[in-house]
């Protein structure tokens, strides 16, 4: 099956039933840009709510209501996933996680390209939310620079980041060493 990104009709016609969508396009958009510099035939998504960014590919979901292809919490890891991905995708769920570090490792060892969005420079929401930039994500990504990064509006007070990384083995045992994983 063809993995083919939702398109803007598709989106506009969930958020009249869905105001969590409202305001969101801007980084499904440029996450959608970027799959195109990736030649993917698998996808897994990382809670992707009611709306997966490509109609088709995995997905994983603590939440059984939403029909994932892995009903696991992803904080327990290894996430129960044995074959590698073209791609990763978690569009506003990354600040979530406990131990993101770690997480970032189980992202590159199921997928062999990432796309993740998160809060970006925020200072008026919750913990979570706030004070998320680049050192920070440096940080959750044990020191692997992005291929490319965008900034969905930003000269709002509540912009996000999608960051775009490419794996290779040297980056996987460059950041295992980075986390003390020999």
């Amino acid at each position: 099956m063809d993995l083919k990104p939702i398109s803007y009709k598709e989106f506009e016609k969930i958020k009249t039933k869905d105001k969590y969508y409202n305001g969101r396009w801007g980084y499904y958009n440029i996450a959608i840009t970027f799959l195109r510099f990736i030649h993917y035939k698998t996808a897994l998504e990382l809670g992707p709510y009611r709306l997966p960014i490509l109609h088709g590919s995995d997905t994983i979901d603590r939440d059984p209501t939403y029909d994932p292809t892995y009903c696991h919490d992803a904080h327990d890891i290894p996430w129960p996933v044995e074959s590698k991905y073209d791609v990763f995708i978690a569009l506003q769920v990354f600040e979530h996680l406990l131990n993101r570090p770690l997480m970032f490792l189980e992202v590159m060892r199921v997928a062999d390209n990432a796309i993740i969005s998160v809060p970006y420079k925020w200072t008026d929401a919750t913990p979570t939310h706030n004070n998320i930039d680049m050192e920070l994500i440096k940080g959750w990504t044990l020191g692997v620079e992005p291929v490319g990064y965008l900034i969905c509006s930003p000269h709002t007070k509540h912009r996000r980041i999608v960051l775009y990384y490419t794996f290779t083995d040297e980056i996987r045992s460059k950041a295992k060493r980075m986390a003390g994983i020999v």
